[in-house]
Protein backbone atom coordinates (compact mmCIF):
# COMPACT_ATOMS: atom_id res chain seq x y z
CA UNK A 1 0.00 0.00 0.00
CA UNK A 2 1.07 3.42 -1.19
CA UNK A 3 -0.27 6.89 0.47
CA UNK A 4 0.82 9.76 -1.21
CA UNK A 5 0.38 13.58 -0.04
CA UNK A 6 -1.41 15.09 -3.77
CA UNK A 7 -3.24 17.94 -1.82
CA UNK A 8 -6.52 19.71 -3.37
CA UNK A 9 -7.03 23.65 -2.89
CA UNK A 10 -11.04 22.86 -2.11
CA UNK A 11 -10.96 22.48 1.78
CA UNK A 12 -11.72 24.31 4.81
CA UNK A 13 -9.08 24.23 7.25
CA UNK A 14 -10.38 22.65 10.33
CA UNK A 15 -13.81 21.63 11.31
CA UNK A 16 -15.53 23.74 12.97
CA UNK A 17 -14.42 22.24 16.25
CA UNK A 18 -16.12 19.17 15.50
CA UNK A 19 -14.12 16.00 15.42
CA UNK A 20 -14.50 14.04 13.10
CA UNK A 21 -17.49 10.58 13.19
CA UNK A 22 -18.35 9.57 9.80
CA UNK A 23 -16.84 7.76 7.24
CA UNK A 24 -18.22 8.49 3.54
CA UNK A 25 -17.33 6.31 0.31
CA UNK A 26 -17.48 7.53 -2.69
CA UNK A 27 -16.91 6.13 -5.86
CA UNK A 28 -14.58 8.36 -8.99
CA UNK A 29 -16.60 7.55 -12.01
CA UNK A 30 -13.14 7.31 -13.28
CA UNK A 31 -9.63 6.50 -12.62
CA UNK A 32 -7.49 8.34 -9.53
CA UNK A 33 -5.69 10.01 -12.46
CA UNK A 34 -9.10 11.66 -13.51
CA UNK A 35 -9.77 12.18 -9.46
CA UNK A 36 -6.58 14.24 -8.88
CA UNK A 37 -7.30 16.45 -12.10
CA UNK A 38 -11.08 17.38 -10.60
CA UNK A 39 -9.38 17.85 -7.04
CA UNK A 40 -6.62 20.19 -8.04
CA UNK A 41 -8.58 22.62 -9.76
CA UNK A 42 -10.17 24.99 -7.90
CA UNK A 43 -12.91 26.22 -9.50
CA UNK A 44 -14.86 22.23 -9.36
CA UNK A 45 -15.24 23.19 -5.71
CA UNK A 46 -14.98 19.24 -4.18
CA UNK A 47 -12.54 17.09 -2.70
CA UNK A 48 -12.43 13.70 -0.57
CA UNK A 49 -9.22 12.90 2.35
CA UNK A 50 -8.58 9.84 0.23
CA UNK A 51 -8.49 8.48 -3.10
CA UNK A 52 -7.86 4.97 -3.50
CA UNK A 53 -6.92 2.69 -6.97
CA UNK A 54 -5.56 -0.59 -6.12
CA UNK A 55 -2.79 -0.41 -4.09
CA UNK A 56 -2.76 3.74 -4.50
CA UNK A 57 -3.42 5.52 -1.98
CA UNK A 58 -3.62 9.44 -2.73
CA UNK A 59 -4.75 11.73 0.00
CA UNK A 60 -6.12 15.66 -1.11
CA UNK A 61 -7.02 17.05 2.65
CA UNK A 62 -5.57 16.23 5.76
CA UNK A 63 -8.11 14.76 8.26
CA UNK A 64 -8.23 17.39 10.75
CA UNK A 65 -9.83 19.75 8.17
CA UNK A 66 -12.89 19.97 6.23
CA UNK A 67 -13.27 18.10 2.82
CA UNK A 68 -16.00 19.14 0.17
CA UNK A 69 -17.23 15.66 -0.20
CA UNK A 70 -20.95 14.88 1.07
CA UNK A 71 -22.81 17.93 -0.40
CA UNK A 72 -23.83 19.29 2.76
CA UNK A 73 -21.51 21.61 4.50
CA UNK A 74 -22.58 19.87 8.27
CA UNK A 75 -21.78 16.41 6.87
CA UNK A 76 -18.32 17.28 5.19
CA UNK A 77 -17.20 18.89 9.31
CA UNK A 78 -17.84 15.82 10.62
CA UNK A 79 -16.53 12.98 7.77
CA UNK A 80 -13.62 11.49 6.37
CA UNK A 81 -14.54 10.98 2.70
CA UNK A 82 -12.48 7.89 0.54
CA UNK A 83 -12.98 7.94 -3.51
CA UNK A 84 -12.87 4.49 -4.98
CA UNK A 85 -11.39 3.84 -8.90
CA UNK A 86 -14.69 2.30 -10.25
CA UNK A 87 -17.09 3.45 -12.63
CA UNK A 88 -20.47 2.07 -13.84
CA UNK A 89 -18.92 -0.31 -16.40
CA UNK A 90 -16.62 -1.41 -14.48
CA UNK A 91 -16.78 -1.87 -10.67
CA UNK A 92 -13.56 -1.37 -7.77
CA UNK A 93 -11.27 -4.03 -8.12
CA UNK A 94 -10.14 -6.58 -5.23
CA UNK A 95 -7.23 -4.59 -4.95
CA UNK A 96 -9.02 -1.06 -4.34
CA UNK A 97 -11.75 -3.02 -2.04
CA UNK A 98 -8.62 -4.42 0.61
CA UNK A 99 -7.11 -0.97 0.73
CA UNK A 100 -10.06 0.97 1.29
CA UNK A 101 -11.08 -1.75 4.46
CA UNK A 102 -7.56 -1.16 5.42
CA UNK A 103 -7.85 2.28 5.70
CA UNK A 104 -10.71 2.35 7.69
CA UNK A 105 -9.03 0.29 9.85
CA UNK A 106 -6.16 2.32 10.47
CA UNK A 107 -8.47 5.61 10.66
CA UNK A 108 -10.90 3.77 13.01
CA UNK A 109 -7.85 2.44 15.30
CA UNK A 110 -6.48 6.13 15.72
CA UNK A 111 -8.77 8.28 15.38
CA UNK A 112 -11.09 7.80 18.57
CA UNK A 113 -14.28 9.15 17.33
CA UNK A 114 -14.98 7.37 14.53
CA UNK A 115 -16.80 4.38 14.52
CA UNK A 116 -17.52 1.18 11.80
CA UNK A 117 -20.94 1.92 12.62
CA UNK A 118 -20.41 5.32 10.84
CA UNK A 119 -19.32 4.04 7.62
CA UNK A 120 -21.90 5.48 4.93
CA UNK A 121 -22.21 5.48 1.29
CA UNK A 122 -22.68 9.32 -0.24
CA UNK A 123 -25.66 9.03 -1.25
CA UNK A 124 -27.36 9.07 2.35
CA UNK A 125 -26.91 12.66 2.13
CA UNK A 126 -27.42 13.61 -1.37
CA UNK A 127 -28.82 12.76 -4.22
CA UNK A 128 -26.57 11.18 -6.49
CA UNK A 129 -25.68 7.54 -8.09
CA UNK A 130 -22.53 7.48 -5.77
CA UNK A 131 -20.95 5.08 -4.59
CA UNK A 132 -22.86 3.19 -7.58
CA UNK A 133 -21.57 -0.72 -7.20
CA UNK A 134 -19.34 -0.46 -4.25
CA UNK A 135 -19.87 -3.14 -2.16
CA UNK A 136 -20.25 -1.34 1.12
CA UNK A 137 -21.89 -3.78 3.28
CA UNK A 138 -19.27 -6.10 2.37
CA UNK A 139 -16.26 -3.72 3.38
CA UNK A 140 -18.35 -2.25 6.45
CA UNK A 141 -18.81 -6.36 7.59
CA UNK A 142 -14.94 -6.88 7.18
CA UNK A 143 -13.66 -3.37 8.91
CA UNK A 144 -15.73 -5.14 11.74
CA UNK A 145 -14.31 -8.14 11.22
CA UNK A 146 -10.47 -7.15 11.58
CA UNK A 147 -11.40 -4.63 14.60
CA UNK A 148 -13.39 -7.29 16.30
CA UNK A 149 -10.15 -10.26 15.81
CA UNK A 150 -11.27 -13.95 14.33
CA UNK A 151 -14.39 -15.18 15.43
CA UNK A 152 -13.56 -18.41 17.83
CA UNK A 153 -17.00 -20.04 16.83
CA UNK A 154 -17.63 -19.35 12.97
CA UNK A 155 -20.60 -20.27 11.32
CA UNK A 156 -21.22 -24.13 9.73
CA UNK A 157 -22.90 -22.33 7.21
CA UNK A 158 -22.30 -18.53 6.16
CA UNK A 159 -26.32 -17.18 4.79
CA UNK A 160 -26.86 -16.96 1.38
CA UNK A 161 -24.63 -13.50 0.40
CA UNK A 162 -26.73 -12.38 -2.62
CA UNK A 163 -25.81 -11.98 -6.33
CA UNK A 164 -22.15 -12.45 -6.23
CA UNK A 165 -19.71 -10.49 -9.19
CA UNK A 166 -16.55 -9.30 -9.83
CA UNK A 167 -15.39 -7.15 -6.76
CA UNK A 168 -17.65 -9.17 -4.41
CA UNK A 169 -15.56 -10.70 -1.25
CA UNK A 170 -16.53 -12.61 1.55
CA UNK A 171 -17.86 -16.00 2.55
CA UNK A 172 -20.09 -16.61 -0.60
CA UNK A 173 -17.08 -16.06 -2.62
CA UNK A 174 -15.04 -18.36 -0.58
CA UNK A 175 -17.73 -21.12 -1.20
CA UNK A 176 -18.18 -20.44 -4.38
CA UNK A 177 -14.06 -20.86 -5.40
CA UNK A 178 -14.44 -24.14 -3.36
CA UNK A 179 -17.14 -25.56 -5.47
CA UNK A 180 -15.23 -24.52 -8.87
CA UNK A 181 -11.70 -25.33 -6.94
CA UNK A 182 -12.95 -29.01 -5.37
CA UNK A 183 -16.00 -30.22 -7.25
CA UNK A 184 -14.94 -28.88 -10.79
CA UNK A 185 -11.19 -28.85 -10.75
CA UNK A 186 -10.46 -25.35 -11.71
CA UNK A 187 -7.05 -24.20 -10.42
CA UNK A 188 -8.34 -20.55 -8.50
CA UNK A 189 -7.37 -18.93 -5.09
CA UNK A 190 -9.79 -19.68 -2.34
CA UNK A 191 -9.36 -16.62 -1.10
CA UNK A 192 -12.92 -14.75 -0.93
CA UNK A 193 -12.30 -12.24 -3.11
CA UNK A 194 -14.34 -12.54 -7.12
CA UNK A 195 -11.51 -11.78 -9.26
CA UNK A 196 -11.07 -11.16 -12.71
CA UNK A 197 -9.54 -15.64 -12.62
CA UNK A 198 -13.04 -16.76 -10.43
CA UNK A 199 -14.88 -14.88 -13.15
CA UNK A 200 -13.26 -16.50 -15.92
Amino acid sequence: MTLQWVGSPNYEKGREGHPPTDIVLHWIGGTLAACDAVFANPNTQVSATYGIENTTEHQYVDVANTSWNAGTHPENVVSVAIEHSADPKRPASVATINTSVNRMVTLIKTIPTLSVDRIYPHNRFFNTMCPGTLPIGVMIDRVRAILNGPNPNPPNHPPYPGLLQLGSIGPGVHNLQQELAWKFGYHIAIDGMFGTNTQA
